[in-house]
């Protein structure tokens, strides 16, 4: 999985820390302004895909723009031929989804939103059922309220989590080195 993993002798009371990471290497993307989402919006052309997350698109996204996660960006961007925004609140996401389409030879821009919010005058629409609950790969239905202190849905989590090992085929467990 190209992950190196390493247990801390005093687990999470040790004194060990990591840098935070500031924002990705967004290098060789147009980051656009409010003002130029707006008229990137009305040029009619564009296409906006949203990577923030299926819940929050469903809270409100750009009329006419397409949720989308990584491993549905090509499809997303299927017979599509002008320009390509990508919204994401996360650097780090809007990283990934340049990386990837323009490795596919897109040049998409990049519209970093804060806090859900969108420029004025931008219709912004709610979609309570799209996408549907089958496509939010993003989001766990069965324990959504763990961090809000329902045990239960904490327990149920870590009972999933867990599991998720015993779906791995021996390729993928080939690729854990534990000592």
């Amino acid at each position: 999985m190209g992950h190196d993993v390493a247990v801390l002798k005093d687990g999470i009371e040790s004194k060990v820390s990591l840098p935070q990471i500031i924002g990705a290497n967004l290098t060789g993307a147009h980051i656009l302004t409010d003002s130029e989402l707006v008229s990137a919006h009305a040029d009619g052309n564009t296409l906006f895909l949203d990577l923030r997350s299926s819940m929050q698109y469903r809270k409100g996204h750009i009329a006419g723009a397409v949720w989308t996660i990584r491993p549905h960006l090509l499809k997303a961007i299927q017979g599509h031929k002008g320009p390509i925004v990508c919204i994401a609140e996360d650097h780090i996401v809007a990283q990934g989804a340049y990386a990837q389409l323009a490795t596919n030879g897109q040049n998409p821009q990049i519209y970093l939103c804060k806090n859900n919010l969108f420029p004025e005058p931008l219709d912004i629409v709610a979609t309570p059922m799209v996408p549907p609950d089958s496509e939010c790969i993003d989001y766990l239905f069965f324990v959504h309220d763990r961090h809000d202190g329902n045990k239960e849905a904490a327990r149920r989590y870590l009972e999933w989590e867990t599991g998720l090992v015993a779906q791995l085929d021996e390729q993928e467990k080939n690729m854990f080195s534990i000592d």
